[in-house]
């Protein structure tokens, strides 16, 4: 069986390209209504609700009462394919059969819930439960990319137990610990009998179509950190200071096919049989991007408050995606692949550092009603030379607007809407090998995604 063969038989890509929240790459800024609002411009300067919890922790010195905060994201993507491409004989899929244009990203929820405590005029804490990564993108299984891309999902929880301490009355500091669970699942359709009319061993209609789909499941944990610092240079403008650590992690899983006796494969001179692929234990060693975050908020007048921020994400660090066989003695999905040490799949990423920003601002309409507006532009990570069917993202902007409402002087809730708009973005899919080396075959995929989009947030406050 020749290596493009084997390689494209093999199970899975790459993990979260698409996110399903409004920034780049596969972080998830929805953490709050009140953030949202503004586009998250400044927030890590200014101590709203105890979603401050996960802006900046040193923001908590200012709540002068314990005060809990939950809420809930809803992201709508419309995500759009146009292209063609062919199978390893070199044969048009569209003639094949398979379809395009399909909406692939489906519909999601993000909850996120915070407390945070003052415990003296000094000292406060406070501990958060949110998503801070997740992707989610689905093609149907006749979808003409399918076999390079089904479906792709994380899904991740962090745990946050934080503490701040006030230096003085115009600077603050404070820090947590980030604990993370992170579950990834990669799937994609195999074409392991190529449909060729020209081809007379294959020009059976029976061939046409996906015979087998593969997939990887795997889960982990990994801890960080956070430090945040908060300055307030006059009475009316603050400046703040953010860091998140990278976390590392190692999700330990299996791949599986999904039909794995008599797997019959045309491998380029005629047809194998494998009786029996069983599943191959794996992992996957992943690393999320370190993040840096620089924010302004100054009131212009004692109704009219001016935000705006900047935030670096480490994304470089996400050079490439790899499953590799735990088995002591690797297995037949390993011998399928032929990539050589145990590994299941090598895929090239080379992302790249990225910058967001955002401006907004907020005005306080009546003692109970703030209304809030912002900006934001984010730069997406993805290299354009390594770009796949599972990373449809582009460089974005969104537009967002929401309020703030107090019923009672310790309730009150926040509400946000935002709206997406990004570049069309253009695919030529490649596979390589371990050294990085293209690999040559008559499978292709070309075309374009558009994607847009909006989401809605909403959140209650309560001061205890």
């Amino acid at each position: 069986m020749n290596k493009s063969l084997t390689q494209s038989l093999l199970l899975t890509t790459m993990v979260g390209a698409t996110s399903l929240s409004l920034a780049a790459g596969f972080k998830i800024n929805e953490q709050s209504a009140s953030g949202a609002g503004n586009a998250y411009a400044g927030q890590a300067a200014i101590t709203e609700d105890a979603s401050v919890v996960f802006y900046n922790p040193a923001g908590m010195t200012k709540l002068k009462k314990a005060e809990f905060t939950a809420g809930m994201s809803y992201i709508n993507l419309d995500g759009r394919f146009k292209g063609e491409g062919t199978n390893r004989t070199g044969y048009s899929l569209e003639d094949e059969g398979y379809s395009e244009n399909q909406d692939f990203v489906p519909d999601v929820y993000i909850p996120f819930m915070y407390f945070a405590q003052p415990i003296n005029d000094k000292w406060s804490t406070g501990f958060g439960v949110f998503t801070p990564f997740g992707t989610r993108t689905d093609y149907s299984a006749d979808f003409i990319g399918a076999a390079y891309a089904d479906e792709t999902s994380i899904a991740t929880i962090e745990l946050q137990p934080t503490i701040a301490y006030k230096v003085s009355p115009q600077f603050a500091i404070g820090g947590g610990i980030d604990i993370l669970q992170m579950k990834n699942r990669q799937s994609k359709q195999q074409d392991l009998i190529p449909y060729n009319p020209l081809a007379p061993a294959l020009s059976n209609e029976a061939f046409m179509g996906y015979e087998n789909r593969s997939e990887f499941t795997g889960e982990g944990w990994g801890v960080g950190w956070n430090i945040g610092l908060l300055w307030d240079a006059t009475s009316s403008r603050t400046i703040a200071f953010t860091y998140r650590s990278e976390i590392d992690l190692t999700l330990k899983g299996k791949v599986e096919l999904e039909e794995s006796e008599n797997v019959v494969v045309f491998n380029g001179a005629g047809f194998t049989t494998f009786e029996d692929v069983s599943d191959e234990s794996a992992e996957v060693k992943f690393t999320t991007p370190q993040s840096a975050t620089l924010s302004y908020a100054e009131y212009l007048t004692p109704q009219l408050r001016l935000l705006a921020g900047t935030t670096w994400t480490g994304y470089s660090s996400f050079e490439y995606y790899d499953i590799r066989s735990t088995e002591e003695n690797p297995g037949p999905v390993a011998a399928l692949a032929n990539l050589g040490d145990g590994y299941l799949v090598h895929v090239v990423e080379k992302w790249q550092d990225d910058w967001a920003y955002s401006i907004g601002g907020d005005y306080q309409y009546t003692d109970k009603t703030l209304f809030r507006l912002g900006f934001a532009l984010d730069q997406s990570p993805i290299n354009n030379n390594y770009r796949i069917m599972r990373q449809p993202g582009n460089d974005r902007r969104w537009l967002t607007t929401g309020l703030n409402h107090r019923f009672t002087s310790d309730f009150s809730m926040d509400f946000a809407a935002a709206y997406l708009f990004i570049d069309e973005t253009q695919l030529d899919e490649k596979t390589y090998d371990l050294d990085d080396n293209e690999n040559v075959s008559n499978s292709s995929i070309q075309g374009t995604h558009d994607v847009s989009g909006f989401g809605v947030s909403m959140q209650l406050n309560y001061r205890i």
